[in-house]
């Protein structure tokens, strides 16, 4: 039987849509959906990669470090907690508990006191000077998971207005990322929308801008992983003593 030149046409026609119809499925696609996600990303960042982060909220000021590992690991070492605490400001209601050892000492009335320098003749206690607590690490591995892990549910761009009304010209927090390479990010929060479960955020905001700004809507967990009271960041004195592999 003889086939048709039109036939034939079509035959090739068909196969060439049908071609580019599963190149488009097959590569195209999963390259704009993965676009999508990597927009939709926070930060590239790794977890190991980030040094310190200082946190900001209306009720205190602390700074989290990670804990610099030896150059020659040793047993007594290996207890060490991963991360430091230090508190660098506290809201008048929202001060801490201290233990004995976190506590300045007061001076002390029978000191003696030389006539030709009216000052104590032992060096006063430095009040200035944030002292480093062992950090609760689950709750620190928890906020590095959000700022890692996290992704925005949506992304709009907001006038000066808007960033007003959304809450970011006076943010609710701020956290200030430093990374092992001395790069920085910080990320601020906002208010939240109307649903209550997402938080109106910016990524490294310019210090001076007068257009539209990118806003990112992120999960409530970053309010949850940051809103703690200081006791629950310090780090309970009978872990310190123990071991991190144990």
């Amino acid at each position: 039987m003889k086939i048709k030149p039109s036939t034939i046409i079509l035959l090739l026609l068909a196969t060439v849509v049908a071609g580019g119809l599963y190149y488009h499925e097959a590569k195209i696609v999963p390259q704009q959906k993965a676009a999508a996600e990597k927009k939709l990303q926070l930060f590239t960042f790794t977890a190991e990669s980030v040094k310190s982060l200082l946190i900001k909220t209306a009720a205190q000021t602390i700074k989290l470090e990670r804990t610099p590992k030896p150059a020659i690991p040793t047993a007594s070492a290996a207890g060490l907690a991963t991360w430091h605490m230090k508190i660098i400001e506290v809201a008048a209601n929202s001060l801490p508990s201290l233990s004995p050892e976190e506590t300045i000492p007061e001076p002390d009335p029978n000191q003696e006191i030389n006539p030709q320098n009216p000052e104590p003749t032992t060096a006063p206690a430095a009040a200035n000077t944030p002292t480093a607590i062992p950090a609760m690490e689950p709750y620190v591995s928890f906020l590095l998971e959000q700022l890692v892990k996290g992704r925005a549910e949506r992304i709009i761009n907001a006038s000066q207005e808007r960033l007003q009304e959304y809450g970011l010209d006076k943010p609710n927090a701020t956290i200030e990322i430093t990374l092992s390479n001395k790069e920085m990010h910080k990320l601020i929060l906002g208010k939240r929308e109307f649903t209550g479960k997402l938080i109106y955020a910016q990524i490294d905001p310019p210090a001076t801008t007068t257009g539209a700004q990118p806003v990112f809507l992120v999960s409530e967990n970053f309010e949850n992983a940051i809103n703690r009271p200081l006791d629950e960041w310090k780090q309970p004195p009978e872990a310190e003593t123990t071991p991190q592999n144990k």
